[in-house]
C-alpha cells in the first residue's frame, strides 16, 4: 500500500521546490554541522542544490553532467566517468523519485509506520554500495506520500539527514530550465556579493579579509571548519574540511564531500599517522 502510493506519487510529480536542512554527525565532533540552502528537482535528472549556509555554493545536475559553484570558480564533472558522483547522485534521485523502493537488484525495502511519517528502511545489496553506505531511510508524509526527510548512514558510522521544508510542486513549464544550466551564465550575480567591511584592514595596497591573515593554528585553536576544494588526480573534489586539535601535537583531519558523503577521516600525531577512515571507492584509486 505504502510503496503503491510513494510510487504513484513520483510518477505524478514533475518539479519539486523546496528549502532543506541538512545535519552531518562525525564521530570526531561533538557538534553537528548545519547546512541550509534552497532545493530543485525537475524530471528526469535535474537537481539543483543552493547552499546559503554555513557556506554558499551550489552544485547543479543535469542528466550525466554535474556543475559545482564555489565563489568565482566553476567545476564540472562528467558523472558517465565518475563511479562515486554517479552512484551517490543516483541514491539522492532514486530517494527523491522513490524508484529506490523498486530497485530490488540493489536495495532491500522494510517498511514500517510512526506516529509522523510513513518510513523506508532501505539497505543497499550491493557490495560495492555497502562499502560506503550501510543504510539509507527515507521518511514520507502520510497526507501527500512526498519525502520529508532523507537520513544516510556511511560505513564510517557517520551520518548525514537531509529534511525538505516548504515543498512545493509548480507546473513543470513554469520551473525554468536555466535553474540548471552551466553556473557560468550566473557568475556576474554570485561574484559581486558584498563583502562585510569590518573585517577588512588597511594594508596600503587595498584590503583583504582580516582572517586570511590569522593562522587558525595560533593561541587556543580547538578546532575549526574550512570550505575545501581538492584534486585527486583527474577528480576535482569540493567539499568541507575539519580541523580538530586531538592531543598537544596531534590534528585529527576529516574531509566531507558537498552532500556530507565522509571522503576520509585521518589523524596527524608526532612522527605517526592514522587513518581512521578512507571512502571505499579512494582507497581502490576511483576516487
Amino acid at each position: 500500500m505504502i510503496k503503491q502510493k510513494v510510487q504513484e506519487t513520483a510518477r505524478k510529480t514533475a518539479t519539486i521546490e523546496s528549502d532543506f536542512v541538512q545535519e552531518k554527525e562525525m564521530s570526531v565532533l561533538s557538534e553537528k554541522i548545519i547546512s541550509k540552502g534552497k532545493f530543485y528537482f525537475k524530471k528526469e535528472k535535474r537537481l539543483r542544490w543552493e547552499y546559503t549556509a554555513p557556506f554558499p555554493y551550489m552544485i547543479i545536475i543535469n542528466n550525466d553532467q554535474m556543475y559545482v559553484k564555489d565563489d568565482n570558480t566553476e567545476n564540472r564533472v562528467n558523472m558517465q566517468t565518475n563511479k562515486v558522483f554517479r552512484d551517490i547522485n543516483n541514491i539522492i534521485l532514486g530517494a527523491v523519485q522513490g524508484t529506490l523502493l523498486s530497485d530490488q537488484k540493489n536495495f532491500q525495502s522494510a517498511f514500517s509506520d510512526s506516529r509522523t511519517y510513513y518510513v523506508v528502511k532501505i539497505v543497499p545489496q550491493s557490495a560495492k554500495i555497502k562499502e560506503s553506505l550501510n543504510e539509507i531511510i527515507l521518511y514520507f508524509n502520510k497526507n501527500d506520500y512526498s519525502v520529508e526527510r532523507l537520513l544516510m548512514r556511511e560505513a564510517s558510522g557517520d551520518y548525514t539527514r537531509i529534511d525538505f521544508k516548504e515543498k512545493k510542486s509548480i507546473n513543470r513549464s513554469a520551473m525554468k530550465s536555466s535553474l540548471f544550466l552551466s553556473l557560468v551564465l550566473l557568475l556576474a550575480l554570485w561574484g559581486c556579493s558584498p563583502i562585510d567591511k569590518s573585517t577588512l584592514i588597511n594594508t596600503g595596497k587595498g584590503t583583504v579579509p582580516q582572517k586570511a591573515w590569522e593562522s587558525p593554528f595560533m593561541g587556543m585553536f580547538e578546532k575549526s571548519l574550512f570550505r575545501t576544494t581538492m584534486d585527486i588526480r583527474e577528480f576535482h573534489l569540493t567539499g568541507y574540511t575539519i580541523i580538530k586539535k586531538s592531543g598537544d601535537t596531534s590534528y585529527r583531519i576529516v574531509f566531507a564531500n558537498d552532500i556530507g558523503m565522509t571522503i576520509f577521516d585521518v589523524e596527524f600525531l608526532h612522527k605517526k599517522f592514522i587513518s581512521h577512515y578512507i571512502f571505499a571507492p579512494c582507497r581502490k584509486r576511483h576516487c
